[in-house]
């Protein structure tokens, strides 16, 4: 059962100063419960533009989580309970080429994720529920919302870049130089960070329609690049103007509302585990996830 009666219209997910924005108001902090434990923070919920909105610190409020610290599986599940229809994810990236400027929204359509490893990627246990899932994540990123995104981009004075491939790193550190130079010629990738997936990826297995924003903060190490936490965090307080910009523009837009797309029904092929071998917290999962 879902925590609350009316579903939550849109959940961002970023840094703490995302919900420190003009027009919030009915604000109420959520400590949420979930099945794998604390998600990251307490959550903030509001009214912005006539939307009911949720916000959560994915590192935590004062940024005490590192990449592979933050409690992903608890943080999604925290979301399915309070009802959210979709999830923004905002992102601070490296860009891997020069055509991207320091500040320049990218929406990626395509991210490679293996080099992320050890992260929670699926809400079920055999030993618990009983079941496996395969979700398909070929399309991890909702075209629709992304399509929003980048309408709402509009009038804001950077660059937007619809679309481009994505590599997840683990982290906490950068990448060195000859990665740098690999994921750009070998993986074609445009941007790179460390916490995109698997929250895409558990988003998807919630059926939940997910986007990523990624804000770029640096070159990553390409050649004739300076990069440190120094400045990478002074552009990143920079970007919050922007990312709340962005924020109220899509919350302007009449389209965003519980919307149809393929992301809804991405559990409906994806368990190939017979319904009676399920346990019974393995189906109220399913069924949650659903939203039977």
């Amino acid at each position: 059962m879902n925590l609350v009666k009316k579903p939550v219209t849109v959940a961002f997910i970023g840094g703490s100063g995302l919900y420190d924005m003009e027009g919030l108001s009915d604000v109420q902090l959520h400590r949420v419960e979930t099945p794998f434990g604390d998600p990251s923070d307490i959550i903030v919920v509001g009214m912005c533009e006539g939307k009911r909105v949720v916000f959560l610190p994915r590192h935590g409020k004062d940024h005490i989580l590192a990449p592979d610290e933050v409690p992903y599986d608890a943080n999604i599940w925290a979301l399915v309970l309070l009802g959210v229809d979709c999830i923004v994810g905002f992102s601070a990236v490296g860009a891997l080429t020069r055509d991207i400027k320091i500040g320049d929204i990218v929406l990626p359509d395509q991210a490679f994720t293996r080099f992320t490893t050890g992260r929670p990627k699926t809400f079920f246990r055999k030993d618990i529920d009983k079941l496996v899932a395969h979700v398909n994540p070929s399309k991890m990123f909702c075209s629709k919302l992304r399509q929003m995104l980048c309408k709402s981009a509009q009038g804001i004075k950077v660059g937007c870049h619809n679309g481009g491939k994505f590599v997840n790193i683990p982290g906490p550190e950068y990448s060195t130089m000859l990665e740098s130079e690999e994921y750009r010629n070998v993986l074609h990738c445009i941007t790179v960070g460390m916490t995109t997936f698997p929250e895409c990826l558990l988003a998807l297995m919630a059926c939940i329609p997910y986007a990523s924003v990624q804000l770029a903060t640096d070159y990553d190490n390409m050649s004739g690049s300076h990069l440190n936490s120094d400045a990478v965090v002074a552009q990143m307080l920079k970007n919050t103007a922007t990312a709340k910009q962005l924020m109220r523009n899509l919350l302007r837009n009449p389209d965003l509302k519980r919307f149809e797309c393929e992301c809804r029904h991405a559990l409906d092929h994806a368990i190939p585990t017979p319904p009676e071998y399920w346990s019974a917290e393995g189906t109220r999962k399913v069924h949650l996830l659903r939203g039977w």
